[in-house]
């Protein structure tokens, strides 16, 4: 994600560390700021920006819901490869139950679930239809010899796969809600240190000390970065006070 979608030029991590930077040192100075604009920065403003902080540190990382979403992928998958053990062995009990009987047996897939292991929601969606075929043809199954035992643990992984199915997709959009979340919190986040930094520049114009503490990084003219993993170059943390 660019820079300008971010709404700040660097990664929301160096955010973080550049405003823990100037949190630590605005508590103390803030009389300073209020006398000057004590609309602008009126008392508490501190609490103010230690709210903003600590909700930009709140979201989870990218990497955290990638993390999640990969786990609750693999689940699926772990199921749908169990699914497709048992229709494996169901299939000879349908080939043995209706030899002659070709729709049936495409209707069951005879021939193997492997092409459908990629398309999470049409793979569920046979598995639900599994589930009624073995009932709508139960009595015939059973005399070919299919178990109890097979039939149930194919309707226990269809329920499963159908729930696990959920958790993946709100695992993903849960990623996407918290992307934006974790951007808008940093983007606030970093307009409250610009605004700092420019009450700064006039209240400590002859305080170069004072004023390096909440003086910003500058950006260096480098080419746009498509996301966090390569944020813009980056100056050293203002020095404490």
């Amino acid at each position: 994600m660019s820079s300008a979608a971010k709404g700040h030029p660097f990664s929301g991590e160096r955010v973080i560390e550049l405003a823990s930077a100037i949190n630590a040192n605005l508590g103390v100075n803030l009389p300073e700021f209020t006398a000057r604009d004590p609309v602008g920065f009126p008392v508490g403003y501190d609490k103010t920006f230690s709210d903003q902080l600590e909700k930009a540190k709140s979201v989870y990382s990218d990497d955290v819901m990638r993390s999640e979403q990969s786990s609750r992928t693999a689940i699926f998958d772990s199921l749908a490869d169990k699914l497709e053990e048992n229709h494996n062995e169901l299939s000879r009990f349908v080939v043995r139950a209706f030899p002659d009987n070709k729709p049936v047996q495409s209707e069951f897939k005879v021939t193997g679930i492997k092409s459908l292991l990629p398309l999470r929601v049409e793979f569920v969606s046979f598995s639900r239809n599994l589930v009624k075929l073995i009932a709508d043809n139960r009595a015939a199954l059973e005399t070919a010899g299919m178990s109890a035992g097979l039939s149930q643990s194919i309707t226990d992984l269809a329920g499963k796969l159908d729930a696990a199915r959920d958790d993946r997709h709100s695992a993903e959009f849960g990623r996407h809600g918290a992307t934006s979340d974790r951007n808008n919190n940093h983007s606030n986040l970093w307009k409250l240190m610009k605004d700092i930094e420019s009450e700064a520049e006039i209240i400590y114009a002859n305080n170069p000390a004072k004023l390096a503490i909440f003086t910003l990084p500058k950006v260096p003219h480098t080419p746009k970065h498509s996301d966090d993993n390569n944020p813009a170059p980056e100056n050293p943390v203002p020095p404490a006070a």
